[in-house]
């Protein structure tokens, strides 16, 4: 009677026979005794921490330095391991821009008084006496518990852009054989961009008018916001340039008439369509 063929130490994942160092069933690693000692968190603490290769480190960089080349990666050459997903970096982005307790383009969050200059301004008016007079609070009173419900919800509705200006690029940009989904994955990164140029864009400006004010220029704040607000636009222009030259291959004449018509899109999703959801939300919750 033959016996029974010798059987290998098995996957501690999914309990089949480990012929190497991997497990050819599920992938998982062979658990050596030294990486249960803590001289080898240690270490692999400190390679996750400092390597450049670690992919939120190096897709945070190639979205920066690079523009387009996450876009390009991900759809044209389907390199879907080599930088995290556009889902993924839009949502790790987010959550740091939801936590970062300042952060720099405040036109995201409206004050309360400015609700009635919108152009739903007659809605929001009507609402806002409303809830006035119900709890018997003044405009000041109620601003108070509206607008710090409004300040965090501005920072998690930045998705409400993403179809809508996935439509207008794909409706741009109908010749490049892309999929909606292909666009709007261009699009997160572009989220993702305005994002991180937002949290960074203070640590700039708050030195940059501590320089304006000490040189004995005009000590006029709204020139100051409107060259703040050139850099913002010079900004998102220079991303949008990279991720049509990167990306789609898009020759640079044609370039910036797609970006104007791409920005002006943001704006008036943004005009129309974010201001307007922020504010029902943030009523809602306050």
């Amino acid at each position: 009677m033959l016996s029974p063929a010798p059987q290998g130490p098995s996957c501690l994942n999914c309990g089949s026979v480990l012929s190497g160092r991997y497990c050819t069933a599920c992938g998982q690693k062979r658990v050596d005794a030294f990486e249960r000692s803590l001289t080898h968190q240690l270490v692999e603490f400190w390679r996750v921490s400092t390597n450049v290769e670690n992919r939120p480190i190096a897709s945070l960089l190639r979205l920066l330095a690079a523009p387009g080349e996450l876009t390009r990666a991900y759809v044209v050459e389907g390199a879907r391991r080599r930088y995290m997903s556009p889902v993924a970096l839009f949502l790790m982005t987010n959550l740091l821009f939801f936590l970062l307790p300042g952060y720099g383009l405040r036109d995201f969050s409206v004050g309360l008084p400015m609700q009635s200059l919108q152009w739903y301004g007659r809605i929001a008016q009507w609402l806002i006496d409303v809830r006035l007079a119900s709890r018997g609070l003044s405009l000041e009173q109620y601003a108070a518990l509206y607008e710090p419900v409004a300040d965090d919800l501005a920072k998690s509705l930045i998705i409400v852009h993403a179809p809508f200006l996935a439509l207008v690029q794909a409706l741009l940009l109908r010749r490049s054989g892309w999929y909606y989904v292909d666009h709007l994955a261009g699009v997160l990164h572009f989220l993702a961009f305005v994002m991180v140029f937002a949290m960074l864009l203070p640590r700039v400006v708050e030195p940059a008018w501590t320089l304006w004010t000490a040189m004995g220029l005009p000590q006029r704040e709204e020139w100051f916001e409107s060259a703040v607000q050139a850099i913002v636009i010079l900004a998102l222009g220079a991303w949008l340039w990279g991720l049509l030259g990167r990306a789609y291959g898009l020759g640079w004449p044609w370039r910036p008439p797609v970006i104007i018509a791409l920005l002006g899109s943001f704006w008036v999703i943004h005009i129309l369509l974010y201001r307007f959801t922020q504010f029902l939300l943030a009523y809602a919750l306050s």
